[in-house]
């Protein structure tokens, strides 16, 4: 896939799409010997920096749902049904306003942009020069009106995510979860705590277009979790928002943090893996490779192996039964590795291919079909 790109390819009914630096949409389709195709003009330049999103919008509630690539920058919302090969603005900011998100590609480490569901979008806004933004989140279905339930202080921001009906945000100084269903919000003062705002970090590894924010339910009741640093540590804050107290939990260096389809995080423990928000049945891991992400959609996981090589790969999935998968590339590494996971009957493996003497810059995706 020719192009330089900040974000990975999102897989949607059997394509990859992949949004480049300079606002280009490409699309790849999963079936053997398939060709990237350039299918649409963002019309922004630094959308390509940000966090992106694909969902089946829902518009009206008539039940119909229409497949779209949604992109940010500070300016504007954009967004592109993908039947269509032109994208147009969704939304654009009140005067004095702008959205919190990455200007240039400098700027692409840090964990900004938009997320999404099915029936609404979410993003950060504020008024330049002043020590808060606002959490915005408008809905697909043009009767229901938009919300801006959260003000919160501080100047970095990490997210906003969104899954399962909670929309969580965190600043330097606090975090806040929003109860969608409810209307209302929680939130929680940082003490002694620095929240982790870019892929910087050296001791904690993030999969390109994730971040390491992510609230749910579980046996102590509403609980946030925020990659960042305590006590010179790395590790997960943990915040028990109905018992008022957190806990830090270190994270071993090159533990690696990712997503699971369709919601919830994957953590690489190196000897064993920890699932947030995912059911998933008890086994084995061992032997995994620092620094490398773990696939779950389902019941299915993959992670990689530890090996002896640079140039050769080997990938163990649970999948009905356990399989093992190799390929051969210098190029692919915990430096350059951008996405991993299932689509449809198949798994991707997506790559930044380094800038080299004689060689296009790009991204490399390795596919296997697992099933016919």
């Amino acid at each position: 896939m020719p192009g330089i790109f900040h974000g990975p390819p999102l897989a949607h009914r059997g394509f990859l799409w992949c949004l480049a630096a300079d606002g280009q949409v490409m699309r790849l389709s999963l079936a053997p010997d398939a060709h990237p195709r350039e299918w649409a003009s963002m019309g922004s330049q630094s959308a390509g920096s940000n966090r992106y999103a694909i969902v089946d919008a829902s518009f009206r509630g008539t039940g119909e749902h229409r497949p779209m690539l949604l992109a940010i920058d500070p300016e504007a919302v954009w967004s592109l049904p993908l039947a269509e090969h032109q994208a147009s603005v969704l939304y654009r900011p009140p005067r004095g306003q702008e959205i919190v998100a990455n200007r240039t590609a400098a700027e692409s480490i840090l964990f900004r942009g938009l997320a999404a569901a099915n029936d609404a979008y979410a993003f950060l806004l504020r008024s330049p020069g002043t020590r808060e933004a606002v959490l915005a989140i408008r809905y697909f279905n043009e009767d229901r009106a938009g919300e801006q339930p959260i003000r919160i202080s501080g100047t970095s921001f990490l997210g906003p995510v969104m899954e399962d009906g909670l929309a969580t945000v965190c600043s330097e100084d606090e975090v806040w979860v929003y109860r969608n269903t409810e209307q209302a919000g929680d939130c929680f003062e940082f003490k002694n705590f620095a929240p982790m705002f870019s892929r910087s970090s050296g001791d904690l590894a993030v999969l390109l277009g994730v971040t390491p924010l992510w609230a749910g339910t579980g046996d102590r009741g509403l609980e946030a979790r925020i990659a960042g640093t305590r006590d010179g540590q790395t590790g997960w804050l943990r915040v028990f928002f109905d018992r008022h107290y957190d806990e830090f939990m270190p994270l071993p260096k090159q533990a690696c943090i990712s997503r699971a389809d369709p919601s919830g995080l994957c953590v690489n423990l190196l000897d064993t893996v920890e699932f947030l928000g995912v059911d998933q049945a008890p086994r084995h891991y061992g032997n995994l490779e620092p620094g490398m992400p773990v696939a779950c959609s389902g019941s299915s996981v993959a992670y990689w192996n530890r090996v002896d090589s640079a140039e050769r790969h080997e990938l163990t999935v649970f999948a009905g039964v356990p399989l093992g998968l190799e390929f051969e590339d210098r190029d692919s590494n915990a430096n350059t590795c951008c996405g991993f996971g299932f689509s449809g009957p198949g798994l991707v493996v997506s790559y930044i291919v380094p800038l080299k003497p004689k060689c296009d810059r790009g991204m490399r995706i390795a596919h296997w079909r697992l099933r016919k």
